[in-house]
């Protein structure tokens, strides 16, 4: 859409922001069970705002993230003893794993306040197959986006297989959410990372 006036602009963005900014959403997306509530694909209405308003406030914050910069810096510290550990004996360190490693558990800092993996074991595994498997369908042509009377039939199997990664990261993220509810009804001290932010505002 080209708005080739001022009185357009106007009606685009101040009158009818909300229909002319929907999104397409791929076929894929629909293997998540819940696609239909994620910040990146529903319209901009009420409630992607009141998401992306909690998002801002919890995740991405300066101050929320500077609150938690000491855990990250443990990520930091985490990987350069490993990497000390390593030159002492002489043991070949594979980067991609690492460089992975690194980042899942900074981002796991920041939100659950814990490690996801060692950087000695191959836990990892799960992850890198998840993340690799969706960003190969993500990509790629996908002919029921084309021809929607194609959808039912996932004709390259896309969907399929974006589901199995899909319910892999729910499965997990649910254990992290049970377990945190638990440690909640305990009564012990919170956290005060994103989790728990989370479920204060829901």
């Amino acid at each position: 859409m080209v708005a080739s006036t001022h009185d357009a602009d106007r009606e685009i963005l101040q009158r009818n922001e909300e229909v002319c900014s929907g999104r397409i959403v791929p076929d894929v997306i629909t293997a998540l069970d819940n696609h239909d509530m994620a910040v990146l694909w529903i319209s901009p209405n009420e409630e992607w705002r009141t998401i992306r308003k909690a998002l801002n406030t919890y995740l991405i914050h300066q101050h929320k993230l500077n609150t938690l910069r000491d855990l990250r810096q443990n990520v930091v510290e985490g990987m350069l003893e490993f990497l000390r550990e390593s030159g002492r004996k002489k043991v070949a360190v594979d980067i991609g794993k690492l460089s992975f490693a690194v980042a899942l558990n900074q981002m796991s800092n920041t939100c659950l306040s814990l490690n996801m993996t060692s950087y000695k074991s191959d836990d990892i595994g799960g992850f890198k197959t998840a993340v690799k498997t969706l960003m190969e369908v993500d990509g790629k042509f996908n002919m029921a986006d084309i021809f929607p009377v194609l959808k039912p039939l996932d004709p390259q199997n896309i969907r399929r297989q974006a589901k199995v990664a899909y319910d892999w990261f729910d499965r997990v993220t649910t254990g992290f959410i049970s377990e945190r509810l638990k440690h909640r009804m305990s009564s012990l001290e919170r956290f005060g990372d994103m989790l728990d932010s989370l479920l204060d505002y829901s």
